[in-house]
C-alpha cells in the first residue's frame, strides 16, 4: 500500500477492500436503484470516478421540459454609443456581478443614464426572477431577491420567470440549476464557438426533475439554512 504522500508502506488494505466489494455485489437480491449506479473501472470515462462525470445523460429523458413551466427571455446589451455613467437611478446587471454561489453585490453594478434605460427598459430584471449566464461563463445562476428597481439584464444572461407556481418552486429551481450534474448537462448544450454560448432555445429545451411541490420547498429550505450557516461562519 501507499500513504497520502505516495510513499510505499507495509500496510495493504486492498485485499480487504476487494473482499468487501465482492461480498457486496454477491449479496442475495442485490440490485441497483435509481439513487446509485455500479460501473466497472474499464468502463470509466478517462478513469474518472466522480458521479456527475460518469452518469448517463439519458436520465434526463423522462424529466419535464423547463419551458413547460417557465418563460425564458434574453437580456440586452448597452446600445452602441452609450456608456456607463457615474451614478443614477438605473443599474445594469453583468455576469461579473454574480458570484459562485449566486449572490449579487448591488454596489458593484454599473449605472446607466435615463436615456439608455428608456431604450432598453423592456429588459429589466425583477425580484423573483432567476437569471443564468449564457455567454462566456456559462451556468452562473441567481435567484433575484433584493435587487434595486430599474435594473437592466445583460445580453450575456437569460431570465427565467416561473409561470406555473403550483408545480415549480423558484428557490428549488435555482438550487437545482447549480448542481454539478445540471451544470454538466447545461454545458453539454452550449454552442462551441470562440465565446461559448447557450442559446435561449436550448435553454428552453432543458429537462428538469420535478418532485412534488412540498418536496421542492423542503429542498429549498434546507439550502436556505445552509447558506445562513455559511454566512454565520464567515462573519
Amino acid at each position: 500500500g501507499y500513504d497520502a504522500t505516495g510513499r510505499e508502506i507495509e500496510q495493504n488494505d486492498l485485499n480487504e477492500i476487494f473482499n468487501n466489494y465482492k461480498n457486496f455485489i454477491e449479496k442475495k437480491n442485490f440490485k441497483l436503484n435509481d439513487k446509485c449506479f455500479l460501473i466497472k473501472f474499464n468502463k470509466l470515462k478517462n478513469s474518472r470516478l466522480d458521479v456527475s462525470y460518469s452518469i448517463s445523460k439519458d436520465i434526463f429523458n423522462n424529466y419535464s421540459t423547463i419551458s413547460d413551466y417557465c418563460g425564458i427571455f434574453g437580456g440586452k446589451r448597452i446600445p452602441i454609443g452609450h456608456k456607463f455613467v457615474e451614478k443614477s437611478k438605473f443599474r445594469y446587471l453583468k455576469v461579473d456581478n454574480i458570484d459562485a454561489y449566486g449572490f449579487i453585490d448591488n454596489y458593484k453594478m454599473p449605472y446607466i443614464s435615463e436615456e439608455t434605460f428608456s431604450i432598453i427598459k423592456n429588459f429589466m430584471v425583477k425580484n423573483g426572477d432567476i437569471i443564468i449566464s449564457i455567454a462566456g461563463t456559462i451556468g452562473k445562476v441567481s435567484l433575484i431577491n433584493n435587487i434595486p428597481d430599474n435594473t437592466i439584464l445583460t445580453e450575456n444572461c437569460a431570465k427565467i420567470i416561473i409561470n406555473d407556481k403550483n408545480n415549480l418552486n423558484s428557490a428549488y429551481l435555482s438550487e437545482l440549476l447549480k448542481l454539478d450534474i445540471m451544470q454538466k448537462y447545461i454545458k453539454e448544450n452550449q454552442i462551441q464557438t470562440t465565446i461559448p454560448k447557450l442559446s435561449l432555445q436550448r435553454l428552453r429545451n432543458l429537462k428538469i426533475p420535478l418532485p412534488p411541490l412540498e418536496e421542492q420547498e423542503s429542498i429549498a429550505n434546507i439550502m436556505k439554512k445552509a447558506y445562513l450557516k455559511k454566512e454565520e461562519f464567515e462573519k
